[in-house]
């Protein structure tokens, strides 16, 4: 289709003649395959007249075509109404008739070009039909004049150019302008809708937005909430406007996921928070082994449109990917789905899914990653040896990054086992790579806060699990952890300000009331700490709380119950002294210095992960004078 240079378009919203050459030198580009381009030539072919649903479904979304009508068909008159200033409530061109389809309601009038270049106006009226009666008023187009059906493909033409055309034009000034602003610095990907009709496949849609968030998060001039502050909005019916401030992010991406046998169909769109505005929205179909392509190009088109600057290794990582093996990669999302439920049933199901990734994959890296982070926190949880594991995880993490040196959760899971190694200095440089690689990854920030602070370094550590809070606000086990390193830090009122929001947040989870007893014991409120650590001994993993539960008791006189509580750690460790570096924490409190010693060497020799905090630990303070102290830190290479 094609329009006279000459032809110029009055039309609603369009008050301003605007003559197709001035739209071309532009740069604007016509899209005539666009939905909401077909949806108003069905409209404006028919004027006046319900064009139905089933209609518009027939014709533009037959039935073997892989998408999802309700929501397309919904969408492109949302969009068509955008382009022309409409409204839904009171339409000046398209109206909705509820449950029925939609009418075109407006007038058209179109300048045509005449040989001798006198343009004769052709104006085509368009009949209101009672909508009561609509089949009985239809205005029959089949008995218009043959000038009337020229005019009126002339008019599709031109208001199609000047429509569509006006609305790249529009929404390339809102990046712009946006820009100028430095707007957008910050946003959300909301949960990707399931829109697949089958609810065993959400799987795979949360796996599409965790993988869409880990890829926004290479870009380092964009600040993306992680996953675990999103996944509470699935299915929300809240405004983006009230997420947004929740989130305190500057725009939202949301979308959809279809998946039908090996074909994937994403739709994604990026809404400005604070005026509801869609700035950009597109879709993408691909075969499952692009699958990994096509999440890159969604990340890069984001990028794109708020104009976020990329370094040359950060678009490097969104750049065209290796083809996946389907099955693989099914097993793989599997994985992660499992491994984000963070239980210990959980992570024995992650690890089996991995395992068949890489069984059906050899060299996908994503599969060795993922492995490698189920056994690390499989040894967090002290349901594992932790030797035998160490090895494990760390050859897992070394393929992983041997496939993809890119990889920032492999080089954080890296870093954690160097905890094991006592190489305080290559973690660190383990950590600061993955924040290079993924400066969004929060947990790549809270861990390395863990061996700042460690390493005595309160203030840089403080500063770490900031960032953190910032990338997953939503996080209770991060928000839990700033409140601890405000503690050890001696910041106590912001320590009590953020561990009383954190209890806002769950008032059940127990490493916050072990950080309030922390903090109540460093101000001297000793019942205040006891009833805190009492809260924490119900938990699945009650030793630390126990352990300081115990000190209390100890250093407040009341010997006998801190020797029941070493009692109790001790039938914890099922004879192996699994707790030593707790029970040394108890033998402090007792004034047993020798006993003390002896536990935090052998804690040491288990390479205990606790014991990266022994100079810092207020609760070892007393141990600190001690010659054999000095020089178990300095054996294990940290400093006072």
């Amino acid at each position: 289709m094609a329009a006279s240079a000459e032809s110029i378009l009055r039309f609603g919203a369009f008050e301003a003649d605007l003559p197709a050459r001035e739209l071309r030198k532009r740069g604007l580009r016509l899209k005539l395959q666009e939905q909401p381009f077909q949806v108003l030539v069905m409209l404006l072919e028919r004027p006046g007249e319900i064009v139905t649903r089933e209609q518009l479904r027939q014709k533009l979304w037959p039935a073997e075509t892989f998408v999802g009508f309700d929501h397309g068909l919904n969408s492109a008159v949302n969009r068509l109404r955008e382009v022309l200033n409409d409204s839904a409530d009171s339409p000046r061109f398209v109206e909705t008739l509820p449950r029925r389809g939609y009418r075109f309601v407006g007038s058209v009038t179109v300048a045509s070009t005449k040989p001798s270049g006198v343009a004769k106006e052709q104006v085509l009226p368009t009949t209101m039909p009672d909508t009561k009666s609509g089949d009985d008023a239809r205005t029959s187009y089949s008995g218009r004049s043959s000038l009337q059906k020229r005019a009126l493909a002339g008019a599709l033409v031109l208001l199609a150019l000047g429509g569509i055309g006006w609305f790249t034009w529009r929404h390339t000034q809102v990046r712009r302008d946006l820009h100028a602003a430095g707007a957008i610095r910050s946003l959300a990907v909301l949960p990707l809708d399931n829109l697949s009709g089958d609810a065993e496949q959400d799987y795979f849609a949360d796996g599409m937005t965790a993988q869409l968030i880990t890829d926004l998060a290479k870009i380092s001039s964009l600040r993306v909430v992680c996953r675990t502050s999103v996944i509470g909005y699935k299915g929300t019916q809240k405004p983006p406007a009230q997420i947004a401030k929740e989130l305190g992010v500057d725009a939202l991406v949301e979308g959809e996921v279809v998946r039908s046998g090996d074909q994937v169909r994403v739709t994604a769109q990026l809404i400005e928070a604070t005026t509801d505005r869609h700035l950009w929205a597109e879709t993408y179909r691909r075969d499952m082994r692009d699958v990994l392509d096509l999440q890159g190009e969604v990340a890069q088109s984001i990028a794109k449109v708020v104009q976020a600057k990329l370094t040359p290794e950060q678009h490097a990582g969104l750049a065209t990917r290796r083809p996946v093996n389907p099955e693989a990669y099914e097993a793989y999302l599997k994985g992660q789905y499992f491994w984000n439920k963070r239980t210990l049933a959980g992570l024995g199901k992650s690890v089996e899914y991995f395992k068949q990734s890489i069984a059906k994959d050899k060299d996908n890296p994503l599969a060795y990653a993922g492995l490698a982070d189920s056994y690390d926190l499989l040894q967090e949880t002290e349901a594992v040896p932790t030797d035998d594991f160490h090895t494990k995880t760390k050859a897992v993490a070394n393929r992983a990054l041997e496939l993809d040196s890119r990889l920032g959760e492999a080089h954080v899971t890296l870093a954690r086992m160097m905890y094991f190694d006592r190489d305080w200095r290559g973690a660190e440089r383990e950590f600061q790579r993955a924040i290079e690689l993924s400066p969004g990854y929060a947990t790549a920030h809270q861990r390395y806060s863990l061996l700042l602070m460690g390493m005595g370094r309160m203030e840089e550590s403080l500063e770490e699990i900031q960032k953190a809070r910032s990338l997953d606000p939503l996080s209770i086990v991060i928000n839990a952890s700033a409140g601890w390193r405000l503690v050890w830090a001696q910041r106590y009122e912001q320590a009590m300000s953020q561990l009383q929001k954190t209890l806002e947040m769950d008032p059940n989870f127990s490493e916050t009331h072990l950080y309030l007893g922390w903090l109540y014991e460093a101000k001297g409120e000793m019942e205040k700490a006891i009833s805190e650590f009492q809260k924490t001994t119900f938990t699945d993993a009650p030793h630390r709380g126990l352990a300081s539960l115990g000190y209390v008791y100890a250093i407040t006189g009341e010997k006998e119950k801190a020797r029941r509580a070493l009692a109790h750690l001790q039938d914890f460790s099922n004879g192996v002294q699994k707790f030593a570096y707790e029970m040394a924490i108890i033998h402090a409190g007792l004034g047993n210095r020798n006993q003390a010693l002896q536990l935090l060497r052998q804690a040491s020799d288990q390479r205990e992960w606790v014991t990266s905090c022994m100079s810092v630990d207020p609760e070892l303070a007393s141990l600190r004078s001690d010659p054999r102290f000095r020089g178990l830190l300095r054996q294990i290479g940290l400093t006072q």
